[in-house]
């Protein structure tokens, strides 16, 4: 049985696990509180302090497919556990909670794969390392009524569209950040305020390599051109700040400014100073026109020996109906800049942005990138779900074409809390800096 069929088998039979039934998913970090008592903390039960407590268990086992042209082909199947223990409030006070979060990621047949780190030459990228670490845990104090909220210890901070402050989530080693956290609001003013203070990134590659380790074909690590990235968590003396004005009656208008110092990747530490609306306009018919543009300027800061400016832009028109889903046009600009250097984004979401296939995980380096793109979303809805994009990237600077890509996705329920996905993307390069790949995965997303 060949590596694919293996990685088939065991995804079928992870996927089987019967759910409870009537039941939903989990959606947030806390989980619905039960209100029964495990056998094994009925002394807290008697006190009342066990009804504080909520455990979960999330399990999504992938298989992946890759192929990038002059490379040999990659199998990767991993499976992504993750447990956690949530508690809270307590008393009189009401708003405090706090978290633990493990995360586990294992691999079947390590040798068939090309993981990023420990990988045979030669062999297509899969991102994804095993290793085990701790997630999260942090200390949250938000009172129900209160105008401010804090929250200290390692979390999941995402930003908006997590074009320049996300989570990874895209990857099975989810990105967490060691920070400190507030979030506010000035109601008579109409503002909503976020501040975090971040002093490490835990990142996707499990921090294994040490610096000019190639984290992939054309990856960079989101560094812009910088040349070879470290696959190692990031030391960090990062600010990051937004302001919303929350009382337009159709779009909600934020100021950010990112400030990050990456003490151990100075190449790319910057400052990144922008403004983001967002909002949607009511059309007959129950339809709805939505629409989101963001603007923002870089700059070196901190220790970063390059001096350069980058400029950022990105605009989305998005038609919602309630019979075909979501039609949005769109256009992304990651400029080439002065220096030689093009955007960098070392704490967003890259695989978000610029298609499935990863061809353009270094934000097009140097010469900077334009992604022009059209996607479909199906109607919302309790079952099955699909859609599909068509990108069409250019360089920034000369405006030479690079190539296009086609992206699907496709995913059902299979039980009341089993839920599976597929997904497929192939880019057909024009450069020849560039190859042409195909990536193609599926998972299970299994909750307790």
């Amino acid at each position: 049985m060949n590596g694919f069929a293996r990685g088939l088998v065991a995804w079928l039979a992870v996927a089987a696990i019967p759910a409870r039934a009537g039941e939903s998913h989990l959606e947030a970090d806390l989980p619905k509180q039960s209100n029964a008592c495990a056998s094994w903390v009925s002394p807290a039960c008697r006190d009342g302090l066990a009804n504080r407590l909520r455990g979960y268990i999330r399990l999504r086992p992938r298989h992946e497919l890759a192929d990038e042209e002059g490379l040999e082909r990659s199998n990767r199947f991993t499976l992504r556990s993750v447990a956690g223990l949530a508690g809270g409030p307590y008393g009189t006070y009401e708003g405090l909670t706090w978290l633990v979060e493990a995360e586990s990621v294992v691999a079947l047949r390590d040798g068939l794969s090309f993981d990023a780190v420990s990988r045979p030459n030669g062999r297509t990228p899969v991102r994804d390392p095993e290793g085990v670490e701790l997630n999260q845990v942090y200390l949250d104090y938000s009172p129900v009524n209160g105008p401010m909220g804090v929250r200290m210890g390692r979390q999941r901070l995402i930003f908006d569209d997590q074009r320049f402050v996300g989570n990874a989530s895209g990857r099975q080693n989810e990105m967490t950040m060691d920070a400190v956290r507030l979030d506010a609001k000035i109601e008579s003013l109409g503002l909503e305020v976020r501040y975090a203070y971040v002093d490490a990134v835990r990142r996707p590659f499990g921090d294994r390599g040490g610096r000019g380790d190639r984290v992939g074909s054309g990856d960079r690590g989101g560094s812009g051109g910088r040349g070879r990235a470290s696959t190692k968590d990031f030391d960090s003396s990062s600010h990051l700040l937004q302001l919303s004005y929350t009382e337009l009656p159709f779009a909600r208008v934020t100021a950010f400014a990112y400030l990050i110092d990456l003490d151990n990747a100075v190449e790319q530490s910057s400052e990144t100073i922008g403004a983001r609306i967002v909002g949607e306009l009511p059309l007959p018919a129950r339809r709805r026109v939505r629409f989101a543009l963001t603007c923002a300027r870089q700059a070196d800061a901190g220790g970063n020996p390059i001096d350069y400016r980058s400029l950022y832009q990105r605009g989305e028109l998005t038609l919602e109906t309630r019979e075909l889903g979501a039609f949005t046009l769109g256009g992304e600009r990651l400029g080439a800049g002065s220096g030689g250097i093009g955007v960098s984004t070392p704490l967003g979401s890259r695989k978000r942005f610029n298609g499935l296939a990863d061809a353009f995980l270094d934000n097009g380096g140097e010469q900077g990138l334009r992604d022009w793109f059209l996607d479909w979303v199906s109607a919302p809805a309790a079952g099955p779900s699909a859609g599909a994009t068509l990108h069409w990237f250019e360089s920034d600077r000369r405006s030479r074409s690079i190539g296009w890509e086609m992206d699907a996705r496709f995913s059902w329920p299979i039980a009341d809390r089993i839920r599976a996905q597929l997904l497929g993307a192939y880019f057909s390069s024009r450069d020849r800096a560039r190859a042409s790949l195909f990536r193609v995965s599926m998972e299970a997303t299994v909750e307790f």
